[in-house]
C-alpha cells in the first residue's frame, strides 16, 4: 500500500511476519559507463525526518496496525541507461520484467 499527505509519502506499508509495521522507502538511480550517483545519496537529513514524521502519523493514525512496533526500510535501485530508455518507451512494462538488469540493495531499519 502507498500513504500519501500533502507534506509526505510513504512508497510501501507493509507488516513483517512478525507484525512489525514496515515503512519502506524506494529510490532509484540511472547508471551508465561514465558516472552514476547512489539512491541512497538522495536521501539527505530532511527527507529522512520527513520519511520519520509521516511514519510517525501513520503508526499513529492506525495504532492497532503498529502494536508490535514499526520501522523504516530501504530499497536502492539502479537502472542501467539502456533499460531506463527502453522502460521510458514502454510504460507499461513491469518493473519484475526488467529486474534482472538491476542492481538492488536491501537496508532495514535506516
Amino acid at each position: 500500500m502507498n500513504f500519501r499527505r500533502p507534506w509526505g509519502e510513504l512508497d510501501i506499508v507493509s507488516r513483517s511476519p512478525e507484525g512489525v509495521l514496515v515503512f519502506t522507502e524506494v529510490k532509484s538511480s540511472i547508471v551508465n559507463d561514465f558516472r552514476y550517483s547512489m539512491p541512497e545519496d538522495h536521501m539527505t537529513d530532511k527527507k529522512i525526518r520527513n520519511l520519520r514524521k509521516i511514519a510517525v502519523f501513520f503508526a499513529n493514525q492506525y495504532d492497532k496496525l503498529s502494536s508490535e512496533g514499526w520501522r523504516i526500510d530501504f530499497i536502492s535501485v539502479l537502472i542501467p541507461e539502456a533499460k531506463a530508455k527502453l522502460m521510458a518507451r514502454l510504460p507499461d512494462i513491469l518493473l519484475t520484467r526488467m529486474i534482472k538488469y538491476c542492481v538492488i540493495e536491501f537496508t532495514p531499519n535506516i
